[in-house]
């Protein structure tokens, strides 16, 4: 994960497709964060059960302004 820390910059618009439990979505978010910039992450999990801990993940560690989202058959349900 040491490349984020050098290609992602401030500003940037980040897509984490199948994000799994969001381990880049939190890293990032901590890390734009933390840098005092407005984050831009837009975090998606297909799978019901990752996208539950996805969810879980993203209010323990109090991530709450960025968008992410479930996509399906249905096609993408956004929880913002």
């Amino acid at each position: 994960m040491h490349w984020i820390e050098n290609f992602v910059k401030q500003g940037d618009i980040v897509w984490d497709i199948v994000a799994i439990i969001g381990a880049y979505t939190l890293l990032l978010g901590k890390r734009m964060k933390s840098r005092g910039g407005e984050r831009s992450i837009f975090s998606f999990e297909p799978e019901s059960s990752n996208f539950y801990s996805l969810n879980r993940n993203v209010q323990l560690n109090q991530l709450s302004d960025f968008s992410y989202g479930q996509s399906g058959d249905r096609g993408i349900e956004l929880c913002e």
